[in-house]
């Protein structure tokens, strides 16, 4: 029963991969959603970047 659980987890892992190759301006999009005053000042590092 743990094969299909980690078979879902590296699908999830691919496809976010995916979304960020395909994604032309990750920082565009990761500023729409955390749009504060410090992810605009320092478009070169988010914190989040970590989470995401």
């Amino acid at each position: 029963t743990d094969l299909p659980r980690k078979q879902t987890q590296a699908n999830a892992s691919n496809t976010n991969t995916q979304l960020r190759r395909t994604n032309p301006n990750p920082q565009k999009r990761e500023s729409q959603i955390t749009p504060r005053p410090s992810a605009l000042t320092t478009p070169t590092h988010y914190p989040e970047r970590g989470i995401l």
